[in-house]
């Protein structure tokens, strides 16, 4: 049998002091799995090491068993993409493509149901995508996300392309929706 999905922190600023620390945690992990009769799927085994943007990598080698394990940037963790400095690009990137269909799907959904149905597939679908991306802020890809943001409350409230949003806002705080 195996382990689904486990996830082990180990953190220190000493770079020998976290080898160290790393080398008694797989020897504590092994004997967990023995003692429970598991084992670790070790070509599904990664590492990836969270540093500032401003710090350097440094070359610590993670093993386990004897065996290296493999390093990291990028990698999706519970629905969200999280990279070695946590600055969300790549998870805007990936979710970009899936609020653009959210947009698609309102407007074609539009003149077939009611403005309280309208509202559901808001919540259900694109308010669910926008939820995972609360640290957008210091993503270079805000604006894009922002954009199809405003795409959906004109399409909400009937307003064209073009009109402005400054009031939108104002308007779904009354209506209750996500802003």
């Amino acid at each position: 049998m195996f382990a689904g999905d486990t996830s082990i922190l180990v953190s220190n600023p000493n770079t020998t002091d976290f080898q160290s620390d790393n080398n008694i945690v797989s020897e504590c992990i092994d004997e967990w799995f023995d003692a429970n009769l598991l084992s670790l799927d070790f070509s599904k085994t990664r590492c990836r090491q969270f540093t500032a943007k401003s710090k350097p990598v440094s070359g610590v080698n993670i093993t386990y068993d004897n065996k290296q394990v493999i390093p990291i940037t990028n990698t999706k963790f519970v629905g969200i993409f999280i990279n070695d400095t946590l600055t969300w690009e790549k998870h805007i990137v990936c979710i970009i493509p899936q609020l653009s269909t959210a947009c698609y799907v309102m407007r074609s959904l539009k003149s077939y149901v009611s403005h309280y149905s309208l509202r559901m597939v808001v919540y259900s679908y694109f308010h669910s995508i926008m939820n995972y991306i609360i640290f957008r802020r210091n993503c270079s890809n805000n604006i894009r996300v922002f954009m199809l943001q405003k795409n959906i409350f004109r399409i909400i409230l009937g307003c064209e392309s073009r009109d402005s949003c400054r009031y939108l806002f104002k308007e779904l705080k009354i209506l209750h929706l996500p802003s």
